[in-house]
């Protein structure tokens, strides 16, 4: 008896496409510059290529790449009136580049059931996070420094972010969408 297995042929083609352009990076990992736009695509290709269940933590090995970014790669932010880049907002998946001033705090707010990853790349950054909306006290608070990564989903109440020191801070945020 032949059993037949239905594949779903795009899933698989963009995962030996995801290995194939690792293959190079694994070999030179320790003397190549990584640049936002090299770490952005193999964040779209891993979203692409997860299953439906998988969170933004399965992206924290690529987002951790964000380290070896020159300062020198974000020094744009400072003429942006909103201190903000998106690289990528699709379907899959939302890459963004935020520019903290001194006293900036973000608005308490929800990431859906895909969630988020938060990396700092300089500076540091405070992180509340809170059950609901009507609780004033966090239930959690924590300072995240350089290469400082923090996860957040529903399941883990709404948060807020914001400068943790008298320095500007960058972070780097990406998000699972449509989960």
């Amino acid at each position: 008896m032949n059993a037949h297995f239905p594949l779903d042929r795009r899933t698989i083609g963009l995962q030996r496409l995801t290995a194939f352009l690792d293959l190079p990076l694994a070999r030179t990992r320790g003397t190549r510059t990584i640049g936002f736009e090299a770490l952005t695509y193999r964040l779209m290709l891993k979203a692409m290529t997860l299953p439906r269940q998988a969170t933004a933590r399965d992206l924290q090995p690529i987002l951790e790449q964000a380290a070896a970014i020159p300062a020198r790669a974000w020094d744009f932010l400072a003429d942006t009136p909103e201190g903000k880049q998106v690289f990528v907002d699709n379907e899959y998946l939302k890459v963004l580049l935020i520019r903290w001033e001194p006293g900036a705090i973000s608005s308490r707010h929800y990431h859906p059931k895909g969630g988020g990853l938060i990396t700092v790349l300089q500076g540091a950054v405070q992180e509340q996070r809170f059950l609901n909306e009507t609780i004033d006290a966090p239930y959690e608070t924590k300072v995240l420094e350089r290469r400082g990564i923090s996860y957040i989903d529903d399941s883990l109440g709404m948060h807020t972010v914001g400068v943790a020191a008298g320095e500007p801070a960058v972070t780097l945020h990406a998000y699972l969408k449509y989960r």
